[in-house]
């Protein structure tokens, strides 16, 4: 999926960049327009693409870097845990303060865990420490 994105994004900048390219050098404009607007729908729709991704499950072992508790309620009305893995970060979410510290509390800086965490909306959710 990773290597798809790259493609439609280095299609639609190629797109683009020849629209560009015929503007200067005085070429049909129709034909210039047109595949300027093409490379910009793949742009747009790589990019739409990118959050569109489905949800699913899956175990993975991290390496904590960094953990946190958001002082404030997000959109949802929790309060986020947040777990740095040296490629991503994970959150643990709870309507109470005190749980979500005492959820960040768990992990201790430099250790690795094993998690079962969901990908859901462009977000990694702990749903439980191994």
């Amino acid at each position: 999926m990773y290597l798809l994105l790259i493609a439609l994004y280095a299609i639609g900048i190629g797109a683009v960049g020849c629209a560009i390219f015929m503007f200067m050098v005085q070429k049909d404009k129709k034909k210039a327009l047109v595949i300027g607007i093409i490379g910009l729908l793949i742009i747009i729709g790589a990019m739409v693409s990118n959050k569109l991704r489905p949800s699913y499950e899956k175990e993975s072992s991290i390496l904590v870097e960094e953990t946190a508790v958001t002082n404030e309620k997000n959109k949802d009305r929790l309060y986020a845990c947040k777990v740095n893995d040296p490629y991503t970060m994970f959150q643990y979410f709870d309507e109470s303060k005190e749980k979500a510290e005492e959820f960040c509390s768990r992990f201790k800086v430099g250790e690795r865990y094993d998690i079962k965490y969901r990908f859901k909306a462009g977000t990694y959710i702990i749903l439980e420490v191994k």
